[in-house]
């Protein structure tokens, strides 16, 4: 399976455009894990500057939901 989601860079670019959006689903499907930064990026400081969008992570493996917890 693959990886590479590692960095705030990464986060930002898959973060951008969602604050269109009130409700983003995010499928990690075949990941096995990310990185800290980019779980600390998306899921804490997207979320916390823009509160108007909800962020659903969908398919994730255990080790990306402990990083995902591990930030929120």
């Amino acid at each position: 399976p693959a990886t590479g989601l590692e960095s705030r860079a990464q986060a930002r670019r898959v973060a951008q455009g969602l604050s269109r959006f009130r409700r983003a689903e995010l499928d990690f499907s075949g990941l096995d894990d990310v990185g800290h930064a980019f779980a600390d990026e998306l899921f804490r400081v997207f979320a916390r500057d823009e509160p108007g969008v909800q962020l659903v992570p969908l398919a994730m493996a255990p080790r990306v939901a402990a990083m995902v917890a591990a930030v929120q």
